[in-house]
């Protein structure tokens, strides 16, 4: 009988639902500096800047409580409690926060809904532990289950509720009310019908009616409310019983993590840059973390008060979550740092990566710290340059001595392979850079004499001209060689751009 019993039991779907009150509010609240912005007697609202008056989107209980309430102005709020803080909806910071809560409704189940802002619902459907949970307590405040997601959240200054049921809009009830419902009926029918979410038209004719609780309207007959009161209060009636039922639409987890922040005014301190810095690498390294990845680049963006923003990619030589070494590898970037206008903010994105597992071959070895050594390399580029400090990599063209300068591969090493059919036979040519200038006499357009600071004298052998040219479409350029040698024995080759003659090297 047990056996049967549980058997039927696992047939039934099992959701969970993750819910930030004021989700708004506590979006643009989540990188307050200020210890009293963080209190729960912080008497706060969020303001729709969009609305002429400033309209009054959510509120804090403590505001609550001196009279301010929804959709009032943002004058009549002050006019009620005169220490009010207004914040703007920033509808990015609400973007970042709802991707913080998806973060941590993936550490319940990889089936994750992002059903509304601040709200995630989780289908539980695979999950060993679906029948204990709906068993064990009638409250998910406690309940081990949902203690690593709401320990993660809190850690990224957001405040959830938990909540799970058999369907998925009566796992949001729930969730509001920090339950975990394995049986409807009793769950539902002391709740106002309010909760439900009626139609304000509905909602009046019912409590002239007098219903005023999900029980009181489920006592109606389904047949006689949808015939009477249409599709509208057809759905209400099943939301109020329990058995709407919605289909989830699954996301997938996000490629990049990002933070941002915006400044009440630009600054011309690096301080503050440096402080959100910190604080963003402290963040995303929880939330990479909590994916079992690490952070292989990092993307700095610095909106400027011109409309234009500063952005620079960052390569982690060895992808690590360790806040401490990011941050150098950021900083180092600013020791020499100028901008023509001011920043007005700061973004930070992380690209994760799974941990790097090299197993080296018998006689090679490893950096014994690629990111210290990185960070070396970045203090080199800051006092010498962009483009200066590198491995010199040749450009696929025919242009003598052309070559690029770009940063090292820690991870990933080009094929070291040579074929036998790259191998040219001939001397060695030391290049001289720059080409060195000299004095050329030459006959019918052949060298003949060389006068110069690398040799002198009647070039007793010349080879060529090797005439060579390219980029004809953009910035045409052309040159002409010979390969000379002096009375010395000296083996030089020289070139000819226009009517000047350099010193291109010595053959050793």
């Amino acid at each position: 009988m047990d056996s049967h019993r549980m058997k039927v039991a696992n047939e039934y779907p099992v959701f969970a639902v993750l819910l930030v009150p004021s989700f708004g509010l506590q979006s643009v609240r989540r990188h307050a500096a200020a210890t009293e912005e963080r209190s729960p007697d912080l008497r706060a609202v969020l303001v729709d800047d969009s609305h002429r008056e400033g309209r009054i989107l959510e509120c804090t209980p403590a505001a609550r409580r001196e009279g301010v309430s929804v959709g009032m102005t943002s004058s009549q709020a002050v006019a009620r409690c005169p220490n009010l803080r207004l914040f703007p909806q920033d509808l990015r910071q609400e973007s970042v926060a709802q991707q913080i809560l998806l973060e941590a409704a993936w550490m319940l189940s990889p089936l994750v809904e992002s059903s509304a802002p601040g709200i995630c619902t989780a289908d539980l459907q695979n999950h060993p532990q679906r029948e204990v949970l709906m068993e064990t307590s009638s409250s998910s405040r406690d309940t081990p289950f949902f203690l690593p997601a709401l320990r993660h959240l809190r850690d990224m200054q957001l405040t959830a509720r938990a909540g799970a049921a058999r369907n998925a809009l009566l796992a949001r009830l729930a969730a509001q009310h920090r339950r975990i419902v394995p049986e409807a009926r009793s769950f539902l029918d002391p709740l106002p019908v309010g909760e439900c979410d009626p139609s304000p038209t509905l909602a009046r004719l019912l409590s002239d009616w007098g219903i005023h609780t999900c029980g009181e309207f489920t006592r109606l007959p389904f047949a006689e409310v949808r015939d009477r009161l249409g599709a509208e209060a057809e759905s209400l009636w099943l939301r109020a019983a329990g058995r709407a039922e919605k289909a989830l639409q699954f996301v997938q987890p996000a490629e990049v993590f990002e933070e941002t922040c915006e400044f009440e005014s630009p600054t011309e301190l690096l301080d503050p840059i440096l402080f959100m810095i910190r604080r963003f690498l402290e963040q995303l390294s929880r939330r990479v973390s909590s994916q079992s990845r690490v952070v292989g680049a990092l993307q700095l963006s610095l909106p400027l008060e011109d409309g234009t923003s500063y952005v620079r990619d960052f390569t982690i030589p060895s992808p690590t979550a360790e806040v401490g070494v990011l941050f150098r590898i950021l900083e180092t970037h600013f020791e020499n740092f100028r901008l023509e206008h001011r920043p007005t903010g700061v973004r930070l994105g992380a690209k994760p990566v799974r941990p790097a597992r090299d197993q080296l071959q018998l006689f090679e070895t490893s950096l014994r710290d690629p990111n210290r050594f990185g960070e070396t390399l970045a203090r080199l580029k800051a006092l010498a340059g962009e483009g200066r400090v590198g491995i010199p990599k040749r450009k696929s063209t025919h242009r003598p001595d052309s070559y690029e300068v770009e940063d090292p591969h820690f991870t990933h090493f080009p094929d070291t392979v040579v074929r036998e059919d790259d191998l040219l036979p001939g001397l060695p040519l030391r290049r001289c850079r720059p080409p060195r200038p000299a004095q050329v006499e030459h006959r019918e357009q052949t060298p003949v004499s060389l006068s110069s600071s690398m040799g002198n004298g009647i070039l007793t052998r010349v080879m060529g001209p090797y005439r060579l040219s390219g980029d004809w479409w953009q910035a045409p350029w052309s040159v002409e060689e010979w390969d000379v040698a002096l009375p010395n024995g000296s083996l030089l080759r020289i070139s000819r751009r226009q009517e000047d003659w350099f010193i291109e090297g010595i053959y050793v």
